[in-house]
């Protein structure tokens, strides 16, 4: 049994290993080759010195003279190091760095507008209602090198209905590069320690009037619209979907972000606190979607 447990807890430590990012890795792989070198090369310094001066006296000119030939092997050492691991090194003190959060803490953003009667007309009492409802996400640049060319795509999308165990992949070959909110562009610059904003996910009355009226609570025209696409119609209603979305750039590798919505597609509710009871919105964690598999 104990020994087991010992096993056991190797092999979890060994999991967690496994989990550190290839940039990690690369950096601590570097860094024990340059100190194991280092040591290797004093080392022999070290005692090439030792041996010229054991058992004979030698000249102060003599020992400054070793002194600077050790310090000139020392330095083309150093330049040579830098020469074969130039980038590797840049990478340890100037890097971009991901971090990917929703913009509100319920993820849903509620886009007020003032309630018009059937007439297109302002209510007297100026009440305001949700015109639409979005999801953003906040991609914070934590580095402190601009990472280039930032782009934000689904490449997914899953619906499970209820009831249903099977999931069904909705095609997403149309999904077109998200425009960043606070750039009106597609393609943005993210420079060190700054934030880019980007809508994911889009739920509005298709029709161009008022939004359905508070009270009857159902309308049959409620686009839900998820990274650029429709993703609610006959075929794919009231159920799960899971999105998944893949940010790049030229200075980072490919990251993925996934999203769950669970709703059914049919009931509007103009104020955000109504809205929450009948719709779910969370992260899809990589660690839930291996335990599907």
């Amino acid at each position: 049994m104990r020994f087991l447990k010992i096993t056991q807890i190797y092999c979890t430590h060994i999991k967690n290993l496994t989990k550190l990012s290839a940039k990690i890795w690369r950096r601590v792989i570097i860094l024990l080759a340059s100190i194991a070198i280092a040591i290797l090369f004093f080392r022999y310094e070290f005692y090439s010195f030792k041996a010229q001066i054991t058992h004979k006296s030698i000249e102060t000119f003599q020992f400054y003279q070793l002194v600077m030939m050790s310090v000139s092997a020392m330095a083309t050492f150093s330049a040579v190091l830098v020469a074969l691991f130039k980038d590797q090194l840049y990478s340890l003190f100037k890097f971009a760095e991901f971090h990917i959060t929703p913009r509100e803490s319920d993820f849903i953003y509620e886009n007020l507008s003032q309630m018009k009667g059937s007439d297109g007309q302002v209510v007297p009492d100026n009440t305001l209602i949700a015109e639409s409802y979005e999801v953003f996400l906040s991609v914070f640049n934590k580095g402190n090198k601009s990472a280039v060319g930032c782009t934000l795509q689904l490449i997914s999308l899953d619906f499970t209905g209820n009831g249903h165990a099977k999931s069904h992949s909705i095609p997403v070959t149309t999904s077109p590069r998200l425009t960043w909110s606070n750039h009106d562009s597609s393609e943005m610059t993210l420079y060190g320690h700054t934030e880019g904003i980007v809508s994911i996910l889009k739920i509005y009355p298709e029709n161009s009037g008022p939004p359905p009226t508070p009270g009857n609570g159902q309308s049959s025209t409620v686009t839900f619209a998820i990274g650029g696409i429709t993703a609610n119609n006959g075929e794919f209603n009231n159920g799960t979907w899971i999105a998944t979305f893949q940010l790049c750039s030229k200075d980072t590798k490919p990251i993925e972000y996934r999203l769950k919505v669970v709703w059914n597609n049919t009931i509007w509710k103009p104020r955000k606190n109504e809205f929450m009871t009948v719709i779910s919105v969370t992260e899809e964690t990589q660690e839930r979607k291996k335990k599907k598999k």
